[in-house]
């Protein structure tokens, strides 16, 4: 660690991970050569938790991008829905590879509409295999539904 003095004469440490530039402007190797053991992914992790909580404390975060916004907007508008695992797994492995009618089934007309956009490449069929692989191992409840 480091110890630099700001334009507003506060304390700052500076945290070295093994790579970038040091005072001199020459770069180290990576790995922890040059005397400097590399961080484990916990202390990485512990590490951006503490930057984080410092600069919510300060007030000051990071700008975050438009697609930022806009993947998190998609995320937190997304809702789940139940519906029955095996019209869902008939629908993919009849229709799904093509047209992508398990997405439509479930409510997600978006991905379906994609589905039928890329039906003549091979994008669909690699899709709905992957999405056999995330129902197929799923518990159904007593209706026979899951929660997609």
């Amino acid at each position: 660690m480091r110890k630099n003095v700001n334009r507003k004469g506060v304390m700052q440490e500076a945290v070295s991970m093994g790579h970038g530039a040091d005072r001199a402007g020459a770069r180290r190797p990576a790995g922890g050569a040059g005397g400097e053991a590399p961080v484990s992914a916990a202390e990485f992790i512990r590490l951006e938790e503490e930057l984080l909580r410092l600069r919510e404390s300060t007030g000051k975060r990071q700008p975050e991008s438009r697609f930022v916004r806009w993947v998190d907007g998609l995320v937190q508008r997304r809702k789940y829905v139940s519906v029955n695992r095996k019209k869902y797994i008939c629908l993919a492995l009849s229709a799904g590879w093509l047209c992508g009618a398990h997405r439509f089934y479930a409510g997600r007309k978006l991905l379906g509409f994609l589905y039928l956009l890329f039906c003549w490449t091979g994008i669909p069929l690699a899709m709905t295999l992957i999405d056999l692989m995330i129902v197929l191992p799923m518990k159904e409840d007593e209706k026979g539904e899951v929660v997609l």
